[in-house]
């Protein structure tokens, strides 16, 4: 027998109550509902943001695409990667919250989509909002915001990984440590 599964049977893991296995049905739809409130709000100011471009550069010769190019294709990016993450989590959570069993962590696949669906929606409004409050000649301010949003999102995953995967390794040396302890 393999040591994980001598593992799993020397240290056996708490067995929850029948009824924290799975939140009551209210509850669901209520995060439910609330989850779709956070991004509707979320998509109407990227909406009113695009409006007041409308605005602001309808007298204009020149179109917002062509003196912002770099902002404008950002954000049109980030919309675009920001609706299909929403709609792949939103089918994930309403699978898992329709089985039976309880997830102990979300999956690194899971943790991506959530971290790269709120990336984008931060970096598409983000963008819109120096294009509409930058003049043109202080637009590094704003490449300059982007980049270490860009590095302060990538230092905080970082970080989270590694607190995660030490806690993970403590769990399995106390567990092997019990293991050995039980045996001798």
């Amino acid at each position: 027998m393999p040591i994980s599964q001598e593992l799993a049977v020397c240290i056996p893991l708490p067995e929850l109550p029948e009824t924290a296995s799975q939140p009551p049905s209210w509850f669901r739809t209520c995060s439910s509902m609330l989850h779709h409130v956070h991004v509707v709000i979320l998509l109407g100011v990227y909406a009113s943001l695009i409006e007041l471009l409308q605005l602001k550069y309808q007298s204009k010769k020149e179109s917002v695409f062509e003196t912002h190019t770099c902002f404008m294709s950002i954000s049109m990016a980030a919309i675009i990667i920001f609706a299909p993450n929403y709609w792949i989590l939103y089918h994930i959570n309403n699978k898992n919250s329709n089985t039976t069993t309880r997830l102990s962590s979300p999956s690194l696949p899971h943790k991506i989509l959530v971290s790269l669906a709120f990336f984008s929606i931060i970096l598409a409004i983000l963008s819109l909002v120096f294009v509409l409050l930058l003049p043109q000649n202080l637009m590094w301010i704003g490449y300059l915001a982007t980049c270490l949003l860009i590095i302060a999102i990538l230092a905080y995953t970082s970080i989270d990984k590694v607190t995660s995967l030490g806690r993970n390794t403590h769990m399995e040396i106390s567990n092997l440590v019990n293991y050995i302890r039980n045996k001798l």
